[in-house]
């Protein structure tokens, strides 16, 4: 594509975006449930943020979540 002197640093997926923008605009928040891929959790992990959900919270195929479900959790 023609990018020269490209370094990691200047490169940010959706997962750092999500953790950043927490920390940023939300720095209260210090446990999230997270639907989404490893990639996703592992990044909020590394700003400090606590982590319920993904493999913890799998669900059978066919069941339904509702409101009820999210009821148990405390979050911030």
């Amino acid at each position: 594509m023609g990018y020269k002197n490209v370094k990691n640093s200047h490169i940010y997926t959706s997962a750092s975006l999500v953790s950043k923008y927490l920390v940023k605009v939300y720095p209260e928040v210090r446990k999230v449930f997270c639907v989404g891929m490893k990639t996703v959790r592992d990044s909020l992990e590394s700003e400090g943020i606590e982590v319920i959900g993904a493999e913890q919270h799998i669900e059978h195929y066919d069941s339904y979540l509702n409101e009820v479900w999210y009821d148990n959790y405390e979050l911030d």
